[in-house]
């Protein structure tokens, strides 16, 4: 897991192909999938929610692999969830991968879709996180290295530097020429004894 790309797993929020996003969170008793539409427009309400949905749908499939998560998943739909069975379609194909045992139930009149997958692997979190529920150093440094990369995206002139515990500078180190490699020198990463987590600063 010690992979940059794997820190996506630890993300809640994930952004959907023409606005809006999905956030996937996890209780005792299920993962719940919200799906806001956010600043789609310009197609009607009903159109903007069936088109919000259907991305929706393929990305918490998609999420939910990533992460490792399965039982029960409440998908709360944009609206009313109108048009079910387009969305019930949508959610067959999405999670054929995950086949078999896959159960999907029908949209109900609340805008839920509900969905029973198997649990066929230790979820990511689980694997990153101690058994106090803090971040591992590598779980911490894919954390600290995505808000570097966020920074040098948003700036493409910027120099930015990671300063970060020593565990965790440590961790981070390994995987730092991935990024390098696509912004240059401009990202460089510092060692801090008093520091208990990470910080990303423009220098």
């Amino acid at each position: 897991m010690a992979d940059l790309a794997q820190s996506e797993a630890l993300e809640i929020v994930f952004p959907l192909p023409g606005g809006g996003t999905v956030t996937v969170e996890t209780t005792r008793a299920l993962t719940a999938v919200d799906v806001d539409l956010g600043g789609r427009g310009g197609e009607g309400a009903k159109r903007a929610a069936r088109a919000a949905n259907i991305a929706a749908v393929g990305e918490a499939a998609r999420v939910l692999r990533l992460k490792g998560l399965g039982g029960l998943v409440v998908i709360d739909l944009a609206g009313r969830g109108a048009d079910g069975p387009a969305l019930t379609a949508a959610a067959r194909s999405a999670f054929a991968p995950d086949n078999p045992g896959v159960a999907i139930g029908q949209v109900s009149r609340f805008g839920t879709l509900e969905l029973a997958i198997p649990r066929r692997s230790r979820p990511v979190v689980e694997q990153l996180w101690d058994a106090r529920g803090a971040p591992e150093p590598v779980a911490e440094a894919m954390a600290a290295l995505r808000a570097l990369e966020r920074e040098a995206l948003a700036d493409p002139g910027g120099r930015f530097e990671l300063s970060a515990a020593p565990a965790v500078e440590a961790a981070a180190r390994d995987l730092l020429p991935r990024l390098t490699a696509r912004f240059g020198a401009r990202l460089t990463l510092v060692s801090a004894a008093d520091r208990s987590g990470y910080l990303v600063r423009q220098v």
